[in-house]
């Protein structure tokens, strides 16, 4: 269960295991699948190794590295990256019975504060994928060296400045990398993210996933306006009583799911990242209602386990946003969602699963 390799499905997901260079397992019968490959990169020592979540229709499915395919009816379905609780990636995508959808998750390319990348399969090659400015920064530093050995007392500045270059070099030349490879990164999120560009605006209220991308021409209009809505989970998962390096990723109870979202008192789709809405000109009142997670089923091995008897305390309510739209401009939200999961493990062991004890959520916009 600590491997950082391999693919382990949660309790009970209709899941199965796709192995490289074999064909796409076979959907049930009126059934279709969603592929995530998850993919990572020795280049990248900071994210080398983490194990990810993956979630369908906002439902952990599995986690580790590797690719499963996730068995869903046909129709639209999102899937959904996550790192230890906070939401990475997400695409959606319509299937059809007996289609395999296939989506590739890159780890990030760059040192810290990044964040990883769902894409439809096969994936472009990102910046710093490769071992090419490793071997660069070697070759470099190297030629140095050998200058200043060829005649020591004549290259002695170059060999201090080799000496210097060597010890300050990588850390400079990490740093100057990673804000050039974010900066790619964020246009390739943009990018990456289809659905808005795909998807006619649709009728007033009607919503529409955007991903990481922004409101598409023709949202807003004479007589309506576009409200662009972001919500961003910040997770904190206490296990026994205990936080920071504790399971998370392993831990399908630490999954919180979107918050329900309704716009003047009618329900409409959310979730995590950004959804745009065309709305009529005026003021308008957006419910944000955070949601508890699901409590995970046990599993056969650990049924015979006496379950402590424990009524999670529920405390997040519902706040009300208003918001002003107007006609033939958008209108940017952000909604943060801050919740606190607390779990305990019914076995003195870290692979034991765990209960609910308690959820805390709040809103801010």
């Amino acid at each position: 269960m600590s491997a950082p390799w391999g693919t382990i499905p949660f309790e009970g997901a209709p899941v199965a295991e796709w192995p490289l260079r074999t064909p796409a397992p076979e959907p049930p019968a009126g059934m279709a699948g969603v592929s995530v490959w998850v993919r990572n990169r020795l280049i990248d020592p900071p994210y080398w190794g983490h194990r990810h979540v993956v979630g369908v229709d906002d439902t952990p499915m599995w986690y580790g590295i590797g690719r499963m395919v996730a068995f869903v009816p046909p129709g639209e379905h999102r899937a959904e990256v996550r790192y230890r609780g906070a939401v990475q990636s997400a695409r959606t995508v319509r299937v059809r019975a007996g289609e395999v959808a296939e989506f590739e998750f890159w780890t990030p390319a760059t040192y810290g504060g990044s964040q990883g990348v769902l894409v439809p399969a096969p994936a472009r090659r990102r910046m710093g994928s490769g071992p090419a400015l490793l071997w660069c920064t070697v070759l470099v530093l190297g030629a140095f060296y050998l200058l200043a050995r060829s005649d020591p007392q004549t290259n002695a500045p170059v060999m201090l400045l080799a000496t210097a270059a060597a010890v300050v070099g990588p850390f400079l030349l990490a740093w100057a990398v990673s804000r050039v490879k974010r900066v790619i990164d964020q246009r390739y999120r943009v990018a990456a993210s289809a659905e808005a560009r795909e998807t006619p605006p649709g009728t007033p209220g009607e919503a529409m996933f955007l991903g990481d991308g922004d409101a598409p021409a023709g949202l807003a209009d004479a007589a309506h306006g576009a409200l662009v809505v972001t919500c961003v989970l910040k997770p904190d998962h206490r296990w026994n009583g205990r936080t920071g390096l504790v399971p998370i990723d392993s831990d399908p109870n630490a999954w919180v799911p979107a918050p329900a979202l309704t716009v003047d008192g009618h329900p409409r789709p959310f979730g995590y990242r950004t959804w745009g809405y065309r709305l009529t000109a005026g003021p308008h009142t957006l419910r944000i209602t955070p949601r508890p997670p699901a409590q995970a089923p046990i599993g056969e091995r650990w049924s015979a386990l006496p379950l402590p008897g424990i009524t999670p305390e529920i405390d997040a309510p519902p706040v009300d946003v208003p918001v002003q739209v107007a006609a033939g401009q958008v209108t940017r939200v952000t909604i943060t969602v801050s919740a606190t999961t607390s779990v305990q493990v019914i076995a003195p062991s870290a692979a034991a699963p765990t209960v609910i004890t308690g959820f805390r959520a709040t809103v801010s916009a």
